[in-house]
């Protein structure tokens, strides 16, 4: 069995991780368009400190992969197929859990990008700037048999690969506490938080 699974906020919750419409988090200290593409023109002290604040938050040692996290490499043990992971966070939990195949189709922070001479900032995907990774994500939802959403809406123009894995015949499952504009669309929902939800498919599974 091939299984994709594609996590999004919700999973690096429990983590100490905010959502981006967090009252308290980093992104509501900034203006809404610091993320934009070319925010870095307009404002670049500003644009910085963003990005160093939020770099220093997630690399923090208080935050650390959590059970949702780790029972994805469980999963991703017993299977006798492969797992990728497709995720729209830019937090390395994935990876220092032991995921061995994570596209980070929206950057990480753990790396550097060069933008202008003598300034960089995370390697980071800014609003309006195309996603990463689109030939291996189509490439791993073509060959899986089992398409999970963990802790993401998919609303930032993700439908798309929803769509393509029910059109390539895979089994969808969403994977989230609360109901989502497309949660209608997928074959089976486990309405619970990612750690909860993602046990229960390991043991659905089993």
């Amino acid at each position: 069995m091939n299984i994709v699974v594609f996590s999004g906020a919700g999973i690096s919750m429990d983590s100490g991780i905010p959502s981006m419409d967090d009252p308290n988090g980093i992104f509501m200290k900034y203006p809404k368009h610091i993320t934009q593409k070319d925010a870095w023109k307009e404002d670049w002290t500003t644009f910085k400190s963003f990005w160093d604040e939020l770099k220093a938050f997630i690399l923090s040692p208080l935050i650390q992969p959590n059970q949702a996290h780790k029972d994805l490499v469980e999963l991703e043990n017993l299977i006798d197929g492969k797992l990728t992971i497709i995720t729209t966070n830019i937090d390395d939990l994935h990876t220092r859990a032991g995921s061995k195949e994570v596209l980070h189709i929206h950057g990480i922070i753990t790396q550097d990008r060069q933008i202008d001479k003598n300034k960089s900032f995370p390697n980071c995907v800014l609003f309006g700037e195309n996603k990463r990774f689109s030939y291996e994500v189509n490439k791993a939802i073509k060959n899986a048999n089992l398409f999970v959403s963990v802790g993401s809406s998919l609303a930032t123009n993700d439908f798309s690969t929803l769509v393509y894995a029910k059109d390539c015949g895979a089994k969808t499952i969403e994977i989230n506490p609360n109901e989502t504009w497309y949660s209608n669309k997928f074959d089976e929902v486990i309405r619970l938080p990612a750690s909860l939800g993602i046990r229960k498919l390991i043991n659905s599974i089993l």
